[in-house]
């Protein structure tokens, strides 16, 4: 199990689902479908019988992934998640209790040969993606049972270089009120 400080680059534009991070200390996480990466849960198998497949496929569905990074100032990820870098990211730990942190391995597709374990293979089937990726250096989290949520600690709030003034003087009352231990940083520090 991977831990350590993480981070999660955000869009603004549904402030509401900040404002749930805040307030909550808790970040979504979601099925596998939901993911932007098309191939996700992708995998070649051979010699797998129709029920060790079907178990495979439970367990793919039975999962909730949080996707963060181990990269705190990545310009393709404050591009392609913090909406052109007008929103955020935020440096933290996680919290929860019983979660499984795998960091992603960037060969493409696994392929299955033996399972003993559907479940654990179905995790591990979701631990891959294409190397084209490998930039995010991402981590997972995993749930189960249909628990959404992940337990966070926030320790900084890096606010991205384009974030409208407005908005970077209201998350810094939100920050100062909610969570004055947390750290405000504007992007522009992180690249002296």
């Amino acid at each position: 199990m991977t831990r350590g400080t993480f981070y999660k680059y955000r869009s603004l534009e549904n402030f509401e689902f900040f404002i749930d991070i805040l307030l909550n200390e808790r970040l979504y996480a979601t099925s596998y479908e939901n993911m932007n990466d098309a191939m996700e849960g992708i995998y070649y198998h051979y010699g797998l019988q129709p029920s060790v497949l079907k178990g495979i496929k439970n367990g793919k569905e039975r999962f909730k992934i949080c996707s963060l990074s181990k990269e705190r100032n990545e310009p393709l990820l404050w591009s392609h998640y913090a909406n052109g870098s007008r929103g955020i990211n935020i440096g933290l730990d996680v919290t929860g209790h019983n979660l499984d942190i795998k960091d992603i391995i960037y060969t493409g597709s696994p392929t299955i040969t033996d399972c003993i374990d559907a479940n654990r293979t179905a995790k591990e089937i979701l631990s891959y993606k294409h190397e084209s990726w490998r930039y995010e250096n991402e981590v997972r989290v995993f749930t189960e049972n249909n628990n959404s949520y992940v337990k966070i600690k926030i320790k900084e709030i890096i606010l991205g270089e384009r974030i409208s003034q407005r908005q970077k003087s209201l998350i810094q009352k939100l920050i100062k009120s909610l969570l004055p231990s947390v750290a405000i940083i504007e992007y522009k520090d992180l690249t002296i």
